[in-house]
């Protein structure tokens, strides 16, 4: 997750892992004080089998401000990796669970589409809507110009080496896509001035359950870099046996050009976009993602 504290009265972030409500089923990972704070973004990655136990857990996030009222505790996109396993059963030793309203869709092994009706895992994240209300496709990675201040479910991945930003012209030295402007949001990954030269961004899809055949993804780049080092941007599809690279490039770009690449019929995958930076006069830019006959 990233983190960001400021202020005299800023205090610490405690990180639990909770195995029971009873004693003793609730240890501390790590602690973020404020005096490490940079006044900036900071990424913090944790090792949540550090302990060696294999139990089901929970992670609760505790911020401490003082008194004053003068300081700021901000987190922001948690995610954890794969190899974390939602828990079959959601109730810890202890827990104190009042009684379920009844769902009708607990028996079928379904999901709520809150409308009175429910839908499989197989519907879930498929490019269409099998809910009246769409619940079945609202968490998932979809089109996105970037524009509602967020990034419309697509996931900073946390093993790479660099990280993709939402920023506007003012702050990405250019115009956006979409509108052609400079108040305009896109994705910018920098080598800022040389300190991220040859590290990678990973931007990473939620899971898809299944494409249709004539599935393809459409998005805009621009990349800017120095003759030393070329950048390279790469889109690639990975399921549970194979990862296949769908569109590669290392042609700086003086305008936003068009990248495309066919998805086609996956099931069970995931697709990232990858960012190389070149040299120390690195940027890598993209915009307006969009997907087109994917409904399987």
């Amino acid at each position: 997750f990233f983190w960001h504290m400021r202020g005299e009265d800023a205090g610490k972030i405690r990180i639990y892992k909770r195995t029971s409500f009873l004693d003793g089923g609730t240890k501390l990972l790590d602690t973020i004080q404020a005096s490490e704070s940079e006044g900036i973004w900071q990424r913090k990655s944790i090792d949540l089998y550090q302990d060696g136990a294999n139990d089901d857990f929970e992670i609760v996030l505790e911020g401490t401000i003082g008194s004053l009222m003068k300081g700021d505790i901000a987190i922001d996109d948690i995610t954890f990796s794969y190899q974390c396993q939602k828990a079959e059963s959601q109730i810890l030793p202890g827990e104190n669970v009042p009684t379920p309203n009844p769902n009708p869709c607990n028996a079928t092994h379904q999901f709520e589409c809150g409308d009175d009706t429910c839908y499989s895992e197989d519907q879930l994240c498929n490019f269409v809507s099998d809910c009246s209300t769409g619940a079945d496709e609202e968490s998932c990675s979809s089109s996105c110009d970037f524009e509602t201040g967020g990034q419309c479910h697509w996931i900073q991945n946390m093993e790479d080496t660099a990280d993709w930003q939402v920023v506007d012209g003012s702050i990405g030295q250019g115009k956006d896509h979409t509108f052609g402007n400079s108040s305009g949001h896109f994705l910018l990954v920098l080598s800022h001035g040389g300190t991220q030269t040859g590290k990678v961004a990973l931007l990473q899809s939620t899971l898809f359950s299944s494409s249709g055949p004539q599935c393809k993804i459409e998005f805009y780049y621009l990349m800017t870099s120095s003759s030393s080092k070329p950048n390279q941007l790469s889109v690639f599809v990975k399921d549970a046996s194979s990862s296949d690279t769908i569109f590669h490039t290392q042609k700086d770009t003086d305008v936003w050009m068009l990248g495309s690449a066919d998805v086609l019929n996956h099931k069970s995958f995931e697709i990232f976009i990858q960012a190389s930076l070149g040299d120390s006069l690195s940027s890598i830019k993209v915009d307006d993602i969009s997907f087109s006959n994917c409904d399987s």
